[in-house]
């Protein structure tokens, strides 16, 4: 399956309709931030003595026909290791008058990528057929504050059982300290998020 490396179209008529502006130091310099915060090792706060949790770990890799910024992001079981239960690639970009584009992939083989997290450089092997874009499905980070904000576009992205609302959208959060994703219907206050906390 070839790989799409373009905008989301939606994400696209937006940059066209804000004009011709000169915000792409300010672009990159979230873009920058966004890339150091985010790489490292986090727990589920979900995770206690009689409740399993699971860990996200985040690496940056080098795979250049999707993009320079691109990180694998790996869940595991809190209690099991050897048991991963999701793994995909993202491409941050920035994009003027838009902000930070998050682009996301499936990895057609994901037992091949497991060992990814300890040993990065098994991604120089990647090849544009061992990954499925996911269209519709872009996140767009802007700064809140102390942290920054990612939601993608409503209702464009479908879920793991193929419905959701119109207004539907995905969320993610992240600061110094936690990373958080899940779901919203119509407003990223609303999400309902799983959290992780940096080790």
């Amino acid at each position: 399956m070839m790989v799409s490396v373009r905008v989301f179209p939606a994400l696209l008529a937006m940059l066209v309709a804000a004009g011709c502006g000169g915000d792409m130091p300010l672009r990159r310099a979230e873009l920058a931030e966004i890339s150091s915060l985010l790489p490292g090792s986090y727990s589920s706060a979900q995770a206690t003595a009689d409740q399993t949790g699971s860990n996200l770990q985040i690496v940056p890799v080098y795979v250049p026909f999707i993009g320079d910024r691109v990180f694998y992001v790996q869940e595991i079981d809190s209690n099991d290791p050897r048991r991963v239960l999701a793994q995909r690639l993202i491409a941050l970009d920035a994009v003027e008058k838009v902000g930070v584009v998050q682009r996301n992939f499936l990895l057609s083989e994901p037992a091949r990528w497991r060992g990814g997290v300890q040993s990065p450089e098994l991604f120089t092997s990647l090849m544009v057929r061992d990954v499925a874009s996911l269209p519709g499905c872009d996140l767009i980070w802007k700064k809140s504050g102390r942290q920054f904000i990612a939601e993608s576009v409503p209702g464009r992205c479908g879920s793991t059982g193929g419905r959701r609302s119109a207004d539907s959208i995905s969320v993610v959060q992240l600061s110094s300290t936690e990373f958080a994703q899940g779901e919203s219907s119509g407003s990223a206050q609303n999400a309902q998020l799983s959290r992780f906390f940096r080790h």
